[in-house]
């Protein structure tokens, strides 16, 4: 009900031995998420890579009862993290403030 197939931006389930690397099939299976938005027509002129901004498809909450707020909850908080190492490592190298501009700001 969710394989990333479905999705125009890649997310949702893959099958184990479906990704390969360098042309060998991984042993792994996993569900892609990002970050959740709204979804981006590809025909109204967005650019190439625009296409992997979307929504997530996540299982039904009768099936796995609190995974979607679970892995949600997860997401903001690595992003909070992720926001804070960003300036931590802009002001180490004498760029505090850069944080945003150089880094991709709200995009």
């Amino acid at each position: 009900r969710i394989a990333n197939a479905r999705s125009y931006c890649f997310r949702g389930y893959v099958r184990q031995g479906l990704e390969n690397t360098a042309g060998v099939p991984d042993e792994r299976e996993q569900i892609e998420f990002g970050r959740e938005e709204p979804p981006v027509d590809p025909a109204a002129g967005a650019q190439h890579y625009e296409r992997l901004r979307g929504p997530n498809q996540w299982p039904e909450e009768r099936d796995v009862p609190g995974f979607r707020e679970a892995i949600s909850d997860f997401a903001r908080r690595m992003t909070t993290l992720g926001e804070q190492l960003t300036r931590a490592i802009c002001a180490g190298l004498g760029r505090a403030g850069a944080y945003g501009v150089e880094v991709g700001g709200d995009d």
